[in-house]
């Protein structure tokens, strides 16, 4: 058999934040920060995720008990973490704390935020900041696509969940929240930089 070979390169585990991927480290700062727990009923764990999540109709595994298979692509729903302890809430606070680190010298910096970008989740309050109901459904929703070079290779150009009126409204809450959720974290490095005296 063939020895497991972490992300890092190594045959063992990796023995610190350096060491991890980015996904991997915030796994185990899931793990230390919030008490684990199983999904409830109607709930499910994105593949590769760390927390439950509750699907809405578009998510590929609504309905599905118990579901463990899955693409970020097509995750759906309400995260049911707190949303301190969310993938944005724990990069930008890295990002903050190497501005603490690297305040006194000339740096660079990059924070990388991943949303929005699937898996399409997002914890409350954001999941409920922009109720579905009140978004304007597309012009284009019906549009065959005929003119589209994509057309051909678009898995979801047909498919009726995505020609659904409801479940585009529940698309572009959820994409709406996590633009708000970023908007709330890159404001508080900006205050942070500004408070170091770094904005300049």
């Amino acid at each position: 058999a063939r020895p497991v070979r972490w992300l890092n390169g190594k045959n063992k585990p990796p023995q610190s934040k350096a060491d991890m991927s980015d996904s991997d480290a915030y796994r185990a700062y899931v793990r230390k920060n919030v008490p684990p727990r199983d999904p409830k009923p109607g709930q499910l764990v994105q593949k590769n995720g760390v927390w439950p999540y509750t699907p809405i109709p578009v998510d590929e595994n609504y309905g599905k008990a118990n579901a463990t298979k899955g693409s970020q692509a097509e995750a759906y729903g309400r995260l049911d973490i707190p949303p301190e302890h969310s993938s944005t809430a724990y990069t930008a606070k890295e990002g903050i704390e190497a501005l603490e680190r690297l305040k006194d010298g000339p740096f660079t910096l990059t924070i990388s935020l991943d949303p929005p970008h699937p898996p399409m989740m997002v914890s409350e309050p954001y999941y409920s900041m922009y109720p579905p109901e009140k978004i304007p459904v597309p012009a284009s929703l019906a549009d065959p696509c005929t003119n589209s070079p994509y057309a051909d290779r678009s898995k979801s150009a047909n498919d009726a969940r995505y020609r659904d009126p409801q479940n585009i409204r529940q698309m572009i809450s959820i994409y709406y929240g996590m633009v708000a959720e970023i908007d709330h974290w890159v404001g508080k490095i900006l205050h942070r930089l500004d408070e170091l005296g770094l904005a300049q």
